[in-house]
């Protein structure tokens, strides 16, 4: 039987060694992402060029001449359109914001119910970061809370009528919040009731794929 030769065969790990200088750190994510062709250094000098022309604007705007307190639409106004602002002032008008805020929420869901679409994005939030980190267990209770539970919890709590509490017709129903609860319910009712529908035309019973 023929012997091996065991003598250029590493017996010890080899320690590990960090990356070259040249392939870390922020230059090295510029040469790899920014600058690795002539196309990517020429869309990056453009990128450049552009947000030096809008960034210095955007933030004058947005934040230097804007209108932060007001008491009605004259603070956002030039003179010639009947308000306090030097004729060819231009800003962000943020009290209009600030006083149209709860609007902009919630619509014109009664101000003593608000507290019920905040609390439907209280518990919306609360199951759903257990449900992004990995190592959180019990996911699959959890997953039943979020995608089964909350989604009929919310739209009775919205809708009201029971349990003591208010109706709230539907075409009070508005703003960010509320239209983002809605849509969540509705794609949490949606997508199990369209599986079951799918299943059921590929099903060889009659009635059941003419039900579906």
């Amino acid at each position: 039987m023929q012997e091996h030769d065991l003598s250029f065969v590493r017996v010890e790990m080899a320690l590990a060694q960090s990356a070259p200088a040249s392939e870390r750190g922020l230059g090295a994510w510029v040469r790899k992402n920014l600058i690795a062709s002539t196309g990517d250094t020429i869309l990056t000098i453009i990128g450049i060029v552009l947000v030096a022309m809008i960034l210095p604007q955007l933030i004058s705007w947005a934040f230097i001449n804007a209108q932060w307190t007001g008491a009605d639409r004259t603070f956002c106004a030039t003179a010639a359109q009947g308000g306090i602002q030097p004729d060819g002032w231009s800003g962000a008008c943020w009290a209009f914001v600030n006083a149209k805020f709860g609007q902009f929420m919630f619509g014109r869901y009664p101000i003593d119910e608000r507290w019920r679409p905040i609390l439907v994005a209280i518990l919306f939030a609360a199951l759903l970061v257990p449900l992004l980190i990995p190592k959180v267990p019990r996911k699959g209770l959890n997953a039943i809370l979020f995608f089964g539970a909350l989604p009929i919890f919310a739209f009775i709590l919205l809708v009201g009528g029971v349990f003591g509490l208010p109706h709230v017709e539907t075409p009070l129903w508005g703003g960010l919040l509320v239209t983002l609860t809605l849509s969540f319910v509705g794609i949490a009712v949606s997508l199990p009731l369209g599986i079951v529908l799918a299943l059921g035309r590929r099903s060889k019973m009659p009635i059941v794929k003419m039900l579906c």
